[in-house]
């Protein structure tokens, strides 16, 4: 995987046949899964942080890094189907234990501009990630 936009922190957006990648980076862990948050977000909708009108926090046990990531892109797809709403800011920190804390500012759906197909699911298949030169870097399939 290469990180061609900023060296430090970042994501990307790739094809692929029906579904997307989302390929993100980051110094940290969690740098690297808000990063992942902020693409998944970018393919489908351009959300404003002034309109957030409530947030959301979840956390996530001590697990696999891949299993911690999968779990906070999942929670995002839920919040959109279940409560029509998406992420507009997103702070994710470590628990004592090994978890994570994923903080999500949320705006309404309807208050957000639609510029992709919602995504359905995140696939666990083919996922990659790996931490080289300091850095992490995650590519994930998402349904859509």
């Amino acid at each position: 995987m290469s990180h061609p936009v900023h060296p430090r922190r970042g994501h990307q957006l790739l094809p692929h046949t029906a579904d997307l990648i989302v390929q993100a980076w980051g110094e940290t862990f969690q740098a690297c899964v808000e990063e992942a948050i902020l693409g998944l977000v970018t393919s489908f909708a351009e959300v404003d942080a002034a309109a957030i009108g409530d947030a959301a926090v979840n956390v996530i046990p001590a697990a696999a890094h891949e299993e911690q990531l999968l779990l906070a892109l999942e929670e995002v797809v839920y919040l959109l189907d279940v409560r029509g709403d998406v992420p507009a800011t997103t702070r994710v920190v470590g628990t004592p234990d090994g978890g994570l804390a994923v903080e999500l500012g949320l705006v309404p759906l309807a208050a957000a501009r639609v510029v992709g197909p919602a995504p359905k699911a995140i696939t666990r298949h083919g996922m990659r990630l790996q931490r080289e030169h300091g850095i992490w870097q995650v590519a994930v399939t998402v349904d859509v």
